[in-house]
């Protein structure tokens, strides 16, 4: 949440609203970067209890090989899904930012015709 505030700044939906330059995975890769990373220490723990679980013992070679076909199609379908939702979260803020945008000029519009 707090990289998507950090994000999408009114300026930055402005821009987008305008027809600007589209989100791009490096703001958000960027976003991330300003927070506090996992300390060693926890790092090691999550790894740890990770790699003691029944589904990451090591198997025969053929089973193996299964294996590692299951997650390559996996891992590209997790790709492919979270492309479709970084497009679908593009064209959401775009929609709020030029309802937004809308709204304002409305408002404004209608503060000029009382002044007249």
């Amino acid at each position: 949440m707090q990289v998507c505030k950090g994000l999408l700044t009114s300026r930055r939906l402005a821009k987008l609203g305008e027809g600007g330059a589209e989100l791009k995975v490096d703001e958000f890769i960027n976003q991330l970067f300003k927070y506090k990373p996992v300390d060693e220490e926890s790092e090691k723990a999550i790894s740890d209890f990770t790699k003691s679980l029944p589904h990451m013992q090591p198997k025969d070679t053929e089973e193996a090989g299964k294996e590692e076909k299951v997650l390559h199609v996996i891992s590209v379908l997790f790709v492919v899904m979270v492309d479709n939702i970084f497009s679908e979260l593009h064209m959401a803020i775009i929609q709020v930012t030029k309802a937004v945008l809308c709204g304002q000029d409305k408002k404004k519009s209608a503060k000029g015709k009382k002044g007249k």
